[in-house]
């Protein structure tokens, strides 16, 4: 009898155990169940080229974002105007067309206010899939008391989600973030003119040409120096705002603006399709004398900002700064010799005699190749490169020159003729650059031919390296 009561009671405990894990095991699958259901959730999902308009709203107003389909990019197409930042736009496209929530946080809410949905950010987009009928609408709220996450919503649900904090303050952009930061948005390739004003005076004016190349049309139609503005245009087109400061300003006064150091005149094709930007450069932001910002003004769009001084080198460059730097340009290959007469400005007279097709080289009347010599040959050929790169030193378009030269370099041509370089004196220590008697706009200091770096020590080296291999 013991036997059976053992069994039963062993039994009666059997179904007891099986009764606990079923209720524990019911108990478990329901709160899986209930933390999948509020778990991750894929709020939109569609391919972001379909993506023709983006609508958004906050509290600094409302913007619309078009996809011109023909140009390829974002445009603004809403009732203010300013350049936008497009990579902003797309961003918020790309993160919209892919966003997933981190978790449900409410089921069917009553009371949204305490997320901030009495004032969110709507997001509006636009596909050819939903016409402009029937956008995909978000709702961003506030964010989380961590500051790990943003509340959501999205159009025809009552639920409350949370998703990534960094995704939520792309949502919540700020007007200031949606304008280009760039002076000019677009690639140095794509600027084909350039106009540099202070004192209300043009001091440069560039354009490039159907061949793509640069030349200058103010002051004074110059051979350019292509490779510096090359340089420059390229470190313009990087160069950002730091900040915004205000839009349509009452007084340029207090930002030096009314009567500004420079103003700059640029054209081309920028990102946005802008083909010319006007823009102003004003006082430094304060009076420190380590101040590193400047006030600067987009005349179009009525904004002013603030910029890194250091950055605005070029706004004090004159015409100079890019023009081919040369008193004169002859190719070696057109010329047959050089004469060389200083005059009272250095004990330098002579002639280099030049045979570039065959590489045959003289000095007066001595045979430099004849001493098979490198170091006397490499000695000549600096010399010539000095007298043919000789640099002017600054402009003087108004000057008149009178006088005789007190140097000349004439240059025999291979073709006929010469082209005559000769400098009259302005000063004791400056000279007018004459070409064929005519006055170039051009003026070379005296230490170009006497100093350092001038030719006279080109000279000077030639002359003792031939004194010692005679």
């Amino acid at each position: 009898m013991k036997q059976y009561k053992w069994i039963w009671i062993l039994a009666a405990a059997a179904v007891i155990l099986c009764g606990v894990f079923f209720i524990v095991d019911a108990m478990l699958t329901d709160k899986e169940e209930r933390a999948a259901i509020g778990g991750p959730k894929t709020l939109f999902s569609f391919d972001s080229t379909l993506t023709r308009r983006i609508e958004i709203d906050n509290e600094d107003g409302h913007f619309r974002f078009d996809w011109n389909t023909e140009a390829l990019r974002w445009e603004l197409t809403s009732e203010e105007q300013f350049t936008i930042n497009a990579q902003v736009v797309a961003t918020i496209c790309n993160y919209f067309c892919s966003l997933q929530s981190e978790k449900t946080v409410v089921f069917d809410a009553e009371d949204t206010t305490q997320f901030g949905f009495d004032h969110p950010v709507t997001v509006k987009v636009y596909t050819t899939e939903t016409g402009e009928d029937d956008p995909y609408v978000l709702y961003v709220g506030d964010n989380t008391p961590t500051f790990d996450a943003y509340y959501v919503m999205v159009e025809g649900s009552d639920d409350i989600y949370t998703i990534n904090y960094s995704m939520g303050s792309i949502f919540c952009v700020a007007k200031d973030t949606l304008k280009g930061v760039y002076l000019f948005d677009a690639f140095s390739t794509q600027v084909n003119y350039y106009r540099l004003e202070r004192g209300g005076k043009t001091i440069v004016e560039l354009t490039r040409n159907e061949q793509n190349e640069w030349g200058m049309k103010q002051p004074v139609d110059f051979p350019v120096y292509r490779s510096e503005i090359e340089n420059m245009i390229n470190n313009l087109v990087r160069i950002t705002v730091t900040d915004f400061v205000e839009e349509n300003p009452s007084d340029l006064e207090q930002y030096g603006l009314e009567e500004p150091y420079a103003k700059l005149l640029i054209k081309g094709v920028t990102s946005d399709g802008t083909d010319a930007e006007e823009i102003l450069f004003g006082n430094p932001c304060s009076e420190e004398t380590n101040e590193t910002k400047m006030y600067g003004y987009f005349t179009k769009s009525k904004q002013v900002f603030k910029v890194l001084r250091n950055h605005m080198v070029f706004l004090d460059a004159d015409a100079e700064a890019y023009i081919e730097p040369y008193c004169v340009d002859i190719n070696i290959e057109d010329i047959s010799a050089v004469h060389v007469d200083l005059g009272d400005i250095y004990d330098m007279n002579c002639t280099l005699h030049i045979d570039y097709a065959n590489g045959q080289y003289a000095f007066n009347d001595i045979d430099i190749d004849a001493f098979e010599s490198t170091e006397l040959s490499e000695q000549f050929q600096t010399y010539y490169r000095e007298l043919s790169t000789l640099r002017f030193t600054e402009l003087a378009l108004d000057a008149k020159p009178e006088g005789e030269p007190a140097a000349t370099i004439p240059y025999d041509l291979l073709s006929g003729g010469k082209r005559v370089l000769s400098f009259i004196p302005e000063s004791s220590n400056n000279y007018y650059v004459m070409l064929d008697g005519e006055y170039t706009g051009k003026t070379i200091r005296l230490n170009r031919f006497t100093g350092t770096g001038g030719i006279s020590k080109f000279y000077d080296a030639l002359v003792r390296a031939l004194d010692a291999i005679k």
